[in-house]
């Protein structure tokens, strides 16, 4: 069953400049604190959507043109909530509950760890400074810039020519598919 979501997930999101990997809730809640748990059953399909370069031209521009500027607000979050919208219609045989990385509980705690879903999903790898085994920065990355400390997240962008590892400012969001599936293989990502 999730082989054929995705894959039916990837024909919708694909011409529009989207893709899309597979995780399991419970791979995602196992290495996050309690605090920013998701709250469902731990088998419960999901998948990170990141734009990708062309989603600008592919989905963005023409949904940009449809509107009076003078009513849009956050037009590139507003573009994704549009075509969630028509997504959650054209997969109305699943339950679909869209979490955008930019939606916030009401004390400001982000609804999902966008970054962590890209991970555990192995669109991205997370590093931390602990997974840096010689560091090249010294005591800064750069003249003026605190030290490495957090996040470092790659994100693979498949082109025509090759799969290329790049540091890329990419937007995700969360999607849960409210099936429960035991058939999802788990992917380990990139080596360090």
């Amino acid at each position: 069953m999730a082989v054929e979501i995705h894959q039916r997930l990837s024909e919708w999101l694909g011409p529009l400049g989207f893709q899309c990997a597979p995780f399991k809730i419970a791979w995602y809640n196992a290495i996050i604190q309690l605090s920013f748990h998701l709250q469902y059953q731990d088998d419960t399909l999901a998948f990170v959507i990141l734009s990708t370069p062309q989603m600008f031209e592919k989905a963005f521009k023409p949904y940009i043109a449809d509107k009076l500027l003078a009513t849009v607000r956050d037009p590139i979050d507003e573009c994704v909530v549009h075509y969630f919208t028509l997504l959650k219609k054209n997969f109305s045989d699943h339950r679909i509950e869209a979490i955008h990385d930019f939606e916030m509980f009401p004390n400001r705690k982000p609804k999902i760890l966008a970054q962590t879903a890209a991970h555990v999903a192995a669109a991205a790898y997370y590093y931390q400074m602990k997974d840096v085994q010689q560091n090249p920065w010294g005591e800064k990355m750069l003249p003026d810039l605190p030290s490495f400390s957090g996040i470092l997240c790659l994100f693979q962008i498949f082109s025509t020519h090759e799969d290329v590892w790049s540091l890329h400012s990419s937007t995700l969001w969360g999607l849960v598919c409210n099936t429960r599936s035991a058939d999802i293989p788990r992917c380990p990502g990139p080596s360090t």
